[in-house]
């Protein structure tokens, strides 16, 4: 007696592979989680942040040379540009600029308490606008020398 065997299986043409539609809803659904990713790291959000840790650690160089400054003189600078006269620093650092046209763009001071000639400068603030601060009305970081600090504020001015 024969033993019955099993019918043999028809091979179809496209049993081994993915169809169009399929690959085109994996591709879609790959764009789409992408995309949100994209959404929640905000490139350009982080670049202005980074541009801001760059402005507060330059800001902190300077304060670091108008103290240096101070203690050797007895006054502070009239201008940043005699911390490299001093030899304080070597460079004055320049913020980074997303607008790369402006030439000649520093940071900004205002010594106090001093006249040309007359009495010596006896307080300082160097600041500059942030792109991405904390709180929007406060926008300008900001390093006064009576206090030894710098903070987010407003306007830095005395």
């Amino acid at each position: 007696m024969k033993s019955a065997a099993a019918p043999p299986q028809k091979k179809t043409k496209n049993s081994g592979g993915f169809t169009l539609v399929e690959l085109l809803i994996v591709i879609g659904v790959i764009g789409v989680l992408a995309a949100g990713i994209l959404i929640l790291i905000s490139p350009l959000g982080q670049l202005q942040k980074a541009r801001d840790a760059q402005r507060k650690t330059e800001i902190a160089q300077l304060a670091r040379a108008l103290q240096t400054y101070y203690t050797i003189t007895g006054s502070y600078p009239t201008s940043l540009a005699d911390l490299v006269t001093s030899g304080d620093i070597k460079k004055l650092p320049t913020p980074p600029n997303p607008d790369s046209g402006t030439a000649g763009y520093n940071y900004g001071y205002t010594p106090g308490g001093c006249s040309p000639g007359g009495n010596p400068c006896v307080d300082a603030v160097i600041f500059e606008t942030l792109e991405a601060p904390n709180n929007p009305a406060t926008d300008q970081w900001c390093f006064r020398t009576s206090q030894g600090t710098a903070t987010e504020l407003a306007s830095c001015v005395f």
